[in-house]
């Protein structure tokens, strides 16, 4: 987007948050990996000995993590690669493995997984392929990789009337769907409107179809295994929040999945805690990544 665009699209946004938006691009170029064709695309920042992997959203770039990022950098080596789809790849295992590849490349093993949405869906499937790369894990406002025959019959539909929506009907519907109401006491609700509608102008059709088609083909297919899941040796958090109409109705299903996670629930944020309150939600983060306790349940 052109910096006349930025400045059109967060006009209404407090100047300071979008300062701190604008500063991290400046100041976090994207690093490569290409390992048989296909390039991975990643930001890399910090000195720390422990590395934490932010993965974000459906089709949201690394930098929706800005603010936990800027926090982290004092005491982690910190990365995080644009999702997916928006890297043009489509197969979990490939993104698996070049997960690997990209902390290789960094000089680590494992590291903390933290995943928003999809990237929390993406932990689960990563915690049954390879789970020596986790060392601890934060599904955050995700949903499990669960298939039932109603979300099966719901996803065939949407897909099909996909096929013949404009993609400006789509990209509304996204944004409606996933942005939820501005909490009353959300100091980000304009850089929250501005910043998911710059990023929807970036989704084409084919990503999201892609996309939709890949979710349902890995819900259909995920066998948990809940015995590898008990063997691994890693802490795990689940967050939410009250008003996520997302992923809190089924956080039973988390919890009975993954017995020994600590849960915290926020009491508001919708699908979006991350930015609607970054203060509260990353002051939980940083404690859970240092080693304190959280949240209610079990600790891994």
């Amino acid at each position: 987007m052109a910096e006349q665009g930025f400045e059109q699209l967060y006009a209404g946004v407090p100047e300071a948050q979008s300062v701190q938006l604008l500063d991290f691009r400046a100041s976090h170029a994207y690093k490569e990996i290409k390992v048989n064709r296909k390039v991975w695309r990643y930001i890399a920042a910090g000195r720390g000995e422990t590395a934490v992997v932010f993965l974000p959203g459906a089709f949201l770039p690394a930098d929706m993590w800005f603010y936990q990022v800027t926090a982290l950098v004092d005491g982690y080596r910190v990365l995080a690669p644009d999702a997916y789809a928006l890297q043009g790849i489509f197969d979990l295992d490939q993104v698996c493995w070049l997960l690997e590849e990209m902390l290789v490349a960094e000089g680590f093993e494992e590291a903390a997984f933290v995943g928003l949405s999809a990237g929390g869906g993406l932990i689960q499937y990563l915690l049954q392929e390879r789970p020596g790369l986790v060392s601890n894990a934060v599904l955050s406002h995700c949903g499990p990789i669960i298939y039932d025959e109603k979300g099966a019959r719901q996803g065939r539909l949407l897909l099909t009337l996909s096929r013949f929506l404009p993609t400006s009907i789509i990209r509304r519907i996204l944004l409606r769907e996933t942005g939820g109401t501005t909490p009353a006491d959300s100091q980000w609700g304009a850089f929250h409107e501005a910043y998911f509608q710059e990023q929807a102008a970036k989704l084409n059709k084919e990503m999201f179809l892609r996309f939709m088609k890949l979710g349902m083909e890995t819900r259909r297919d995920f066998i948990f295994e809940a015995d590898e899941i008990e063997a691994w040796p890693g802490r795990m958090l689940i967050l939410t929040s009250e008003d996520d109409d997302f992923s809190y109705p089924r956080l039973d299903i988390l919890q009975e999945r993954y017995r020994r996670a600590e849960t915290h629930v926020f009491e508001a944020g919708g699908h979006h805690t991350y930015i609607y309150f970054p203060e509260a939600y990353t002051e939980v983060l940083k404690g859970f990544l240092a080693g304190k306790r959280v949240g209610t349940g079990e600790t891994l």
